[in-house]
């Protein structure tokens, strides 16, 4: 049975009654593909599209993408975040896959590589700046781990089938973006991992230098701001929820993948009082 963090629930309990409720809607402030590929000197920039999953060559690819939160003040507490994308072209036409966001820990960049085909799937050679499969900055820094640097907990996870518009919710995700906003320093972003345990699973999404802006990548924010008597519970259940998802992604990174998907799904708490949607079992 789930119950609420204590401190979480302090921290709701203490919202004055005149806090003020808001939502906002942001587009990325940069986004990229990690193409694997051995020399890590491949990206797609400045690319119309985004790659999840494992192509038909077979080799594998993730997409990142980061949104800058500091318009939203310091002392707020989020409600809910939710991450949203318009998958364009997919390979395989009857099945749905499982992909997740995946908290960054590392900054990276996104460079003026450009792939010059309407499908980009290839990728382009990579130019100052980008993120490549080695490279969080191509050529000058590297990834920790070939593949990217991120939290083996998944933040959020959606199941992908045909054309369309996909979202991205959960109360960790919710908590990643309340973590960004007291400390923006740490927000680099999420990395969107497939399956790539077969072949093929790749999709394509669209990114944010997509013509159509109706299918550029957002994300939705709903937020309280906390008048300043609050923000004393607020920073005690931002501490205990730290420590939280840290003893979590202990157990998860230990847990073989099926079992990191039923862990996750038993993680989706749905209760409306989880003001900062952290629950503790």
């Amino acid at each position: 049975m789930r119950t609420i963090s204590t401190h979480i629930l302090v921290a709701w309990l203490a919202l004055p009654v005149g806090a003020s409720a808001d939502m906002v809607t942001l587009f990325p402030s940069k986004d990229n593909t990690l193409f694997e590929d051995a020399t890590g000197s491949i990206s797609n920039g400045a690319g119309d599209y985004l790659f999840v999953g494992r192509s038909f060559q077979p080799d594998n690819r993730r997409a990142l993408l980061s949104f800058d939160v500091t318009a939203i003040p310091s002392g707020a507490l989020v409600e809910s975040a939710s991450l949203t994308l318009h998958m364009s072209r997919t390979q395989t036409l009857t099945s749905a896959v499982s992909i997740s966001a995946h908290r960054l820990h590392r900054a990276w960049g996104e460079g003026s590589s450009n792939a010059p085909s309407r499908e980009e799937g290839a990728g382009a050679p990579a130019q100052t700046g980008d993120a490549t499969w080695l490279h969080n900055f191509f050529n000058t820094s590297t990834w920790t781990t070939p593949g990217g640097d991120f939290d083996a907990l998944a933040s959020a996870m959606t199941s992908v089938g045909g054309l369309g518009f996909y979202a991205w919710s959960s109360p960790l995700l919710a908590q990643d973006v309340q973590d960004w906003i007291v400390r923006p320093d740490m927000n680099f972003g999420w990395l969107l991992l497939g399956d790539e345990s077969e072949v093929p699973t790749a999709k394509r999404f669209d990114s944010r230098e997509n013509p159509n802006l109706s299918f550029r990548p957002t994300l939705a924010i709903s937020y309280t701001t906390v008048p300043e008597p609050a923000t004393g519970a607020a920073l005690l259940a931002l501490l205990a929820t730290a420590r939280l998802r840290q003893r979590r992604a202990d157990a998860f990174a230990s847990l073989p993948r099926s079992g990191r998907e039923e862990s996750f799904l038993e993680l989706r708490g749905d209760d409306p009082r989880a003001t900062l949607g952290v629950f503790a079992r």
